[in-house]
């Protein structure tokens, strides 16, 4: 391990915080509405911070702002911070010192109809909702993408999995990682 990696994971460890930065649809408030006690123990406070509750105007300075405040507010008792996969978010925040987990699905034909199943479900629109075809048009560009982001951990996740599929093994890198 490098120096600076090392410096970063003293810096993670000693926020105490757990940022994941999930995929639409991947599960965030699902997990968050859901978590069970035992879970709650382990993991501390769940937090979902939607992405489409900030201004655009300011966006993602703002979004980063918070991100970081609640992170600072709850390293104390342990924290999970479920944040949206905006390009910048997650390698600005591992940058910052913060353990970064990104959770996405994999690139092929399956899953990304499973995907777009899930949105067409979601969204009040359906197939005719601006999330839907952007997922819809920008799949392999945002997956390329997502694969060379500088953070944490990177999950990736077949077609009949969530967040909660993968917590554990994100929340056992984080406690290696001291």
């Amino acid at each position: 391990m490098s120096a600076s990696n090392s410096k970063t994971t003293v810096e993670c460890r000693k926020k105490g915080a757990i940022i994941i930065t999930g995929y639409v649809c991947i599960g965030k408030t699902y997990f968050c509405k859901n978590i069970n006690t035992e879970q709650q123990h382990k993991f501390g406070r769940i937090v979902d911070l939607d992405s489409s509750n900030y201004s655009r105007d300011q966006f993602p300075e703002n979004y980063l702002q918070d991100i970081r405040r609640t992170a600072d507010k709850y390293a104390e008792e342990g924290c999970i911070i479920l944040v949206s996969t905006f390009p910048g978010v997650g390698p600005t925040l591992k940058q910052d010192g913060y353990y970064v987990a990104q959770v996405y699905p994999q690139n092929n034909p399956g899953t990304k109809s499973e995907w777009l199943r899930r949105l067409e479900l979601r969204e009040k629109d359906g197939k005719e909702s601006r999330l839907y075809q952007l997922v819809n048009h920008h799949w392999d560009e945002w997956s390329d993408e997502m694969e060379t982001r500088d953070i944490s951990k990177s999950i990736r996740v077949s077609s009949n999995e969530y967040l909660s599929n993968v917590i554990d093994e994100i929340y056992q890198d984080f406690e290696n990682s001291t």
